[in-house]
């Protein structure tokens, strides 16, 4: 019986040890890698083929700060809510040119992308580029966004 508690002691001694012996910093990700889906702005093609997929890594969440040859991180605002995002969009986007004559300014490109809410997760939607430098992003529907949105980044440092 005695024997049996200094074991268990010293179990519980080694336990706490290696777990003190890990610091904050070597728990954290200092990065994670993903892949995203950008489907076509047009949603009259829907053929699975037809979206394309680029791989990324995200380096930072305060602020959003990836590693890609295809995509960049712009500041958005949210259109529901007003909130400033970082979103994540294609390099191709932001040298497309649209017009709409309907706004008061006019919208130079638009395409779909990520927002990262600032919390856990990489909103899928529409972002839109304006002539006077500002942008917005317009989440998708419901559906859409459980099929395409991506969580699980608290953690990246």
């Amino acid at each position: 019986m005695k024997n049996l508690k200094i074991k268990s002691f010293l179990a519980c001694l080694l336990l706490t040890a290696i777990v003190l012996s890990c610091s904050k910093d070597e728990m954290q990700p200092k990065s994670k890698t993903l892949e995203l889906n950008f489907s076509p702005l047009d949603n009259s093609n829907t053929r699975p083929s037809s979206s394309e997929v680029y791989t990324l890594t995200i380096k930072s969440t305060a602020p959003l700060a990836i590693v890609s040859r295809d995509l960049t991180v712009i500041k958005v605002t949210d259109s529901q809510t007003g909130k400033s995002l970082d979103a994540i969009i294609q390099n191709k986007v932001l040298q497309k040119k649209l017009v709409n004559s309907k706004a008061l300014r006019k919208a130079i490109a638009s395409g779909r992308g990520y927002a990262y809410d600032g919390n856990d997760c990489l909103i899928y939607g529409t972002i839109t580029l304006y002539d006077d430098g500002s942008a917005t992003f317009t989440p998708a529907d419901t559906l859409t966004q459980i099929l395409m949105n991506r969580c699980g980044y608290a953690n990246v440092a």
